[in-house]
């Protein structure tokens, strides 16, 4: 079965750190929804 989770209130700045935390913990950035200094991730497990 495939996993989603929503992470939000993340600040751009740091969402470099936030994705590449997320990937090493398996999971995969599959959207990322900006709005001002502010961002979204959409992401999945396999």
């Amino acid at each position: 079965p495939t996993t989603w989770a929503i992470f939000s209130g993340i600040l751009l700045e740091q969402s470099k750190a936030v994705a590449d935390a997320l990937e090493q913990h398996g999971w995969v950035v599959a959207t990322l929804w900006r709005r001002k200094e502010w961002c979204c991730f959409n992401v999945r497990r396999t």
